[in-house]
C-alpha cells in the first residue's frame, strides 16, 4: 500500500488503480478504491473513476460514468 500512496501523491491514477487491482478486497482496499474514485473525479479522470466504481461493485455509478465516456 506504500506504492499506492506514492502513486496517489504523484497523481498517477492509472498506476494506483493497477496496484489496487492486484490487492485482495479488504476494508482497507475498499477505502482506497473510494479514495481513488474521489480523486479521479476531482481530476476529471472519468475512466479511472469508472474503473473504481466497478471494482467497488457500484454498478449504477460505473454505468453512468461509462455513458459519459461514450459521449466524450
Amino acid at each position: 500500500m506504500i506504492e499506492f500512496g506514492f502513486a496517489i501523491e504523484a497523481k498517477d491514477l492509472e498506476k494506483a488503480a493497477s496496484i489496487l487491482d492486484a490487492a485482495e478486497m479488504t476494508n482497507e482496499t475498499e477505502a482506497n478504491w473510494k479514495t481513488l474514485a474521489k480523486i479521479a473525479l476531482e481530476c476529471q479522470n472519468i475512466s479511472v473513476a469508472q474503473h473504481c466504481y466497478a471494482a467497488l461493485g457500484d454498478i449504477s455509478k460505473a454505468n453512468y460514468l461509462r455513458q459519459i465516456l461514450k459521449l466524450m
